[in-house]
């Protein structure tokens, strides 16, 4: 456990959790794990993912020191990104009663979600000031992606579509 929290202090977990990410995110494709009953949400892995990396990130961010998190006026504004989408739920269900309570909380929540890769970069390229290693991530992902690509074209590979009815 001490050898884990040093590697997360150093940042190291950080780099290849995000490493993770850009091959997770545009290769696995984007089957939902499980639905909420009656909406048109639905959970898939790499949720769980960022939300283990969110976990790690914020282990991090205890390292560092918080006041160092509000000098930065990047982070102030997804602070205020988060609080007014917030108080726009809020708003929602008890002002206008315009949205059901869980669906809202839920679209809050992926918003967020669609953000904090955001604050995942920032951490490692303050750390790993070359990205020649997310590069290469990159790269191979994006390799990865057109041979799947040209295999839908020519080897008849599925289609997947994620779109909401």
């Amino acid at each position: 456990m001490q050898k884990l929290l040093q590697l997360i202090k150093e940042g190291i977990f950080l780099k290849y959790g995000i490493a993770l990410l850009l091959l997770a995110i545009p290769l696995y494709p984007k089957f939902p794990l499980f639905n909420i009953p009656k909406t048109y949400v639905a959970v898939r892995l790499e949720d769980f993912l960022l939300l283990t990396l969110f976990a790690v990130w914020f282990l991090y961010f205890l390292g560092q020191g918080k006041k160092e998190f509000l000098k930065n006026k990047l982070h102030i504004a997804l602070l205020v990104f988060a609080f007014v989408g917030f108080l726009s739920v809020i708003n929602g269900i008890f002002l206008t009663g315009t949205v059901i309570p869980h669906l809202g909380f839920l679209h809050w929540l992926r918003r967020l979600e669609y953000i904090f890769p955001l604050l995942l970069g920032i951490a490692a390229i303050r750390e790993n000031p070359r990205p020649k290693f997310f590069m290469q991530t990159l790269f191979i992902a994006g390799f990865f992606v057109f041979l799947y690509g040209v295999g839908q074209i020519y080897a008849g590979f599925p289609v997947i579509s994620t779109q909401n009815e």
